[in-house]
């Protein structure tokens, strides 16, 4: 359901990048509001019901960290007490990166420590039971997996295999399910298909409940008020 197209005033996108800055990753809080990361390296505070967006006082460029994936996570099941985690680093060297924690009410930036990746850079969600998971897009070898929020080790991983190279991504938990967005290049014109997949970590099965989307989706939130069951 289309909300309302951002008209966040970003600044220019890291020299790295070039061009306009657009938005790279989103989460949401448990007051509803977006937080929207743009290729700036800016977060922007994005209204869920109008789309409506102002300049968080998030200084960017934290501890090295200029883009990221990000999730917010309950900091103990069933609080409302929550930290954002963000995955990412220097704009050349996204799979490289590392994972740290945001403190919502001063917005520092905590590096936590290192993850295993087969390839791209992983977006990340959380849950109101205090669990963090990540996506790590690989084509054949893509996956989901659960990040431990002290060290970063990964834990149980659950493979969701793409036909292609992986264009643009985004994750998100809701009810005991994970929701993977992902752009992946198929043929051998460039075409690409957006679509929606939907992983049961019960029985580690993978629907494909939407595809040919007219959207390059970069993002997904949800609040960690959200179900953590069916």
């Amino acid at each position: 359901t289309p909300i309302g197209t951002l008209k966040c005033p970003a600044g220019p996108p890291w020299p790295s990048w070039g061009g306009t800055a657009t938005p790279f990753s989103m989460s949401v809080d448990r007051q509803a509001k977006a937080w929207v990361l743009y290729t700036s390296g800016e977060i922007f505070w994005v209204d869920t019901k109008t789309a409506a967006c102002i300049k968080s006082p998030f200084a960017k460029g934290q501890q090295g960290f200029e883009l990221f994936g990000m999730g917010f996570v309950s900091d103990a099941a069933g609080s409302s007490s929550e930290h954002l985690f963000v995955f990412g680093g220097a704009t050349d060297a996204l799979e490289k990166g590392k994972l740290a924690s945001v403190d919502p009410s001063t917005l520092k930036l905590s590096p936590i420590g290192s993850l295993a990746l087969k390839d791209q850079s992983p977006e990340l969600t959380g849950t109101g039971n205090a669990k963090l998971f990540g996506f790590f897009p690989a084509g054949a070898q893509s996956s989901v997996a659960e990040i431990d929020k002290q060290t970063g080790a990964l834990k149980q991983s659950w493979p969701v295999p793409l036909s292609g190279q992986v264009e643009a991504w985004a994750f998100a938990h809701w009810g005991g399910r994970f929701y993977l967005f992902a752009t992946v290049a198929e043929g051998l014109f460039g075409e690409t298909n957006s679509q929606v997949l939907r992983l049961d970590p019960k029985t580690g099965k993978v629907d494909k409940v939407k595809e040919k989307l007219p959207y390059r989706i970069v993002g997904a939130g949800v609040s960690t008020c959200a179900p953590t069951i069916n």
